[in-house]
């Protein structure tokens, strides 16, 4: 069954309880639009059923619509944000702005987006240099570039790198190495046996076949690089943290020296891949958040062919992109 939510803030709710007492306060709140009384279903008795008493009005004239798993207030600030922006969007992009100003460039983007028949005209063409540049691997030294490269331009690409507060010492802030890289949601995509889970993984098979042959393979190729992606990932998600231990904070905060850390898994050119994401004189500690899945990386650096990554790392920049 749906259910609708609204999200009353602990001020509010205290508001609202004091509300049928204090006929002054009732007066001072509605002045200040600080709550809308008229969501109020006061014909329930507050110590009966608090939520029906303050939101029941507003549930009873807000259904959940058909296109919705679920609705509250929230839902209804964000599409009136949306429909502001696209009313600024519009406005811009007609043309009229002075030339190099802000709303001038923000109609020519919104513009280029908005240009369906240049986007279906072009197709992949707009990633030809970056296919070009994964074509190009030739070794682990290019492979890593390739990594920081894609993290530059917010591909997801077998981990994920980032700079953070220090969670234990929250003056500082320190680089942290995660899981990441999988196409599906997480690991048990890739490993649960659960029939359901078996029938997405052939669906998400072919729908990477279908994205290659979109990008230009034949039927063939594109069947026998997607279940080569697919096999990479499932590699990768072998030692990756289940949603319940991604839970337990602690036990992701494992904190090594940059020497360790690149001894620890020196498979990978850290060198290189750090050298290119810009940080490489900075970083003096790194957390590896997840071990196991970084010793995983490490190994399959070794063990899988650089066709394979490459194949990888196109399925990584087109999956991306494809939106």
């Amino acid at each position: 069954m749906k259910n609708s939510i609204l999200v009353i803030s602990i001020g509010t709710i205290l508001a609202a309880g004091c509300s049928n007492r204090d006929e002054q306060n009732t007066t001072v709140l509605a002045a200040n639009n600080s709550i809308d009384l008229s969501n109020f279903d006061t014909t329930v008795a507050p110590g009966d059923n608090f939520f029906q008493y303050v939101n029941g009005n507003w549930l009873k004239n807000n259904p959940i619509p058909a296109n919705e798993s679920s609705w509250s207030s929230f839902n209804v600030i964000r599409d009136n944000n949306f429909a502001n922006l696209h009313m600024l969007l519009e406005e811009a992009a007609k043309g009229k702005s002075e030339p190099g100003s802000v709303k001038q460039k923000v109609g020519d983007f919104y513009n280029t987006a908005m240009d369906s028949i240049k986007s279906e005209k072009e197709g992949i063409a707009p990633l030809n240099d970056e296919l070009k540049a994964i074509s190009e691997i030739k070794n682990m030294e290019d492979i890593a570039r390739l990594v920081a490269h894609h993290h530059k331009i917010g591909v997801k690409s077998v981990f994920n790198f980032s700079v953070d507060a220090d969670p234990k010492i929250s003056t500082e802030n320190i680089a942290s190495i995660n899981q990441d890289g999988l196409g599906l949601p997480d690991m048990d995509y890739y490993l649960n046996p659960d029939p359901s889970m078996e029938e997405i993984r052939k669906k998400y098979i072919t729908y990477v076949t279908n994205m290659f042959r979109l990008a230009g393979e034949t039927d063939e190729h594109a069947a026998l690089i997607a279940s080569k992606v697919f096999g990479l990932e499932k590699e990768l998600a072998q030692k990756c943290m289940t949603r319940v231990q991604l839970r337990n904070i602690e036990a992701q905060y494992n904190k090594k020296t940059f020497k360790e850390f690149t001894e620890a898994f020196s498979n990978f050119d850290w060198n290189t891949y750090f050298r290119t994401i810009g940080v490489d004189s900075k970083i003096k500690n790194i957390i590896v958040s997840q071990p196991e899945f970084m010793a995983q990386v490490n190994k399959l650096v070794k063990s899988v062919s650089p066709d394979d990554w490459k194949n990888y790392l196109r399925w990584s920049l087109i999956n991306t992109s494809a939106s």
